[in-house]
This record gives structure tokens, C-alpha cells and sequence, in this order.
């Protein structure tokens, strides 16, 4: 009995262990991030999803099953501070930041100062969606179809696109803006919310094939810090 309550308690110990330590980069400024932790606010946090997508290539008694290779859209609320945070400890990283000398700090500081403060995050809602076969080098193609591209919430409230811009040079990274308000002032999101959705009901570029992320679903609960909602 007592053999049975003592791999219990260790059981519940490692439980809680791990639980806390999913989430280090919480109590700790973003200036000291590691590189592991950026990666995961990045790939695998509340602000952060993946959907993977393989295409039906063929179904035929002769072939069988055929799909193309596994490919992966990322979905990020990059308006949501911590995002904006972890994509500027990836940028001091990758410059070596820790090494700088104060003159070269102050440099890279005042060049990457606009990703912090982000002046459109205070009236617009930014997600940003990179996936390898989205390719809309032809802005018309979306300019056409803005009602096809929006938020909402668990009460149905909208918020449709206003502006896009894309940021990869293979045109793979496009980011949307959403107005936070709407006529009445109020915002899309508040604590009392439970899901919010980007809605990307598009087809593909060939007019036939759906994008794998055309609903992405998020937790509100788990966005919500200090009572605020991050995004």
C-alpha cells in the first residue's frame, strides 16, 4: 500500500514538473530566451497553428492511394505581443545580440524598434499565414476576394480584411490585417470570449482545390494574460 502511494505522489510530482516547465519562457524576459524556447512560442504556442495538407494525387484500382508530399501552413496572431517578442529574440540570435557591444546594440535596437511597438497592432488585429504552395504573387487574386478573408468569434461577430502585404520573396508568408473595432468601438475579442476563427474560404489558384487552413480555430482562454486578451 505504501509502495502504491509513493509511485503515486512521484507520479503526480513529475505531472506537475512538467507542466511547468512547458512553459519557462513565461517567467522569463524575452531578452533572455533561448533559442529552443523562441522556437517553440513560434511552432507551438496558443498564438501558433499548424495545419498539415497532402493532396489526392490518384485513387485508382491501378495506382491504388496516391498523395503528394506531407506540406504544412502555419497560422500566427502576429499582432499578440509575445509573438512580436519571440520574433525579435529570433532576430538578436541570429545576430549574435548577447555578444554587441552597446554601440552595435543600440543599432540593431533602434533598426528592429518597429517590431515591438508595431504602431498598426493598436488598431488592427495581424495574422500572418506561411505555407510553400500558397504563392499569391497576383494581389488581385485577393484583392478580389477580401469578404472571403476574416475573423470572428464564438458569437459571430466579424472583423473583415482591410490590408495585406506579403513578406517572403517567394510570396509564401502573407500578412492580413483585421480592424480591432467595429462601428460601436467594441473589440472582436474580450475575456469572456471562448473560440476566435480565421475564416480563409478561398479555393486554390487552380479553382478546384480548398487551402488546408480554411477555419483555424483558436482557444481564447489560453491567449488571455493578466486578464487581457494577447492579441
Amino acid at each position: 500500500m505504501k509502495l502504491k502511494l509513493l509511485f503515486l505522489l512521484i507520479l503526480v510530482f513529475s505531472i506537475v514538473n512538467v507542466a511547468f516547465s512547458q512553459n519557462d519562457w513565461e517567467k522569463t524576459p524575452y531578452q533572455k530566451w533561448t533559442k529552443s524556447e523562441v522556437v517553440n512560442i513560434l511552432s507551438d504556442s496558443p498564438w501558433v497553428k499548424t495545419k498539415d495538407y497532402q493532396e489526392l494525387l490518384s485513387d485508382s484500382p491501378q495506382l491504388g492511394i496516391v498523395t503528394s508530399r506531407p506540406t504544412r501552413a502555419r497560422i500566427t496572431l502576429r499582432s499578440a505581443i509575445t509573438v512580436r517578442q519571440a520574433l525579435l529574440r529570433q532576430r538578436q540570435l541570429d545576430a549574435k545580440y548577447d555578444k554587441m557591444n552597446e554601440t552595435d546594440k543600440k543599432k540593431f535596437d533602434d533598426k528592429n524598434m518597429a517590431l515591438i511597438n508595431c504602431p498598426a497592432c493598436k488598431d488592427y488585429y495581424v495574422v500572418s499565414v506561411f505555407y510553400r504552395l500558397l504563392a499569391m504573387d497576383n494581389k488581385n487574386y485577393i484583392n478580389d476576394r477580401k469578404k472571403y478573408i476574416y475573423l470572428s468569434n464564438d458569437s459571430n461577430d466579424k472583423r473583415e480584411l482591410i490590408e495585406f502585404m506579403i513578406l517572403s520573396d517567394r510570396d509564401n508568408e502573407i500578412v492580413f490585417y483585421f480592424p480591432r473595432r467595429n462601428e460601436k468601438d467594441e473589440e472582436l475579442l474580450t475575456v469572456k470570449s471562448k473560440k476566435l476563427t480565421f475564416n480563409f474560404e478561398l479555393k486554390g489558384l487552380d479553382g478546384k482545390s480548398s487551402f488546408p487552413f480554411e477555419k483555424v480555430d483558436f482557444d481564447v482562454s489560453k491567449l488571455i494574460s493578466n486578464g487581457e486578451v494577447i492579441f
